[in-house]
């Protein structure tokens, strides 16, 4: 599980917004936590789904999504 790319992809995106919560540039009870628990489940399916030739395209559309979540450009 821990190997998996959608984990990794996950915790990445996790800490960039626990670090935000610590420095206080985000409120501790802000809905991103669960928008990004939703999203790794749903990718985690997505990815499972997918062709092994095509799963590549799935990482790269889960990082555009969390991007887009955390308003990183």
């Amino acid at each position: 599980m821990y190997e998996h790319p959608v984990y990794i992809e996950y915790l990445r995106a996790y800490n960039r917004l626990y670090g935000r919560i610590r420095r206080k540039t985000l409120p501790v009870n802000t809905p991103l936590m669960d928008q990004l628990k939703e999203l790794r489940d749903e990718y985690y399916k997505k990815y499972d789904e997918t062709p092994a030739e095509f799963q590549l395209d799935v990482i790269v559309e889960l990082k555009d999504k969390i991007y887009e979540l955390l308003g990183v450009t």
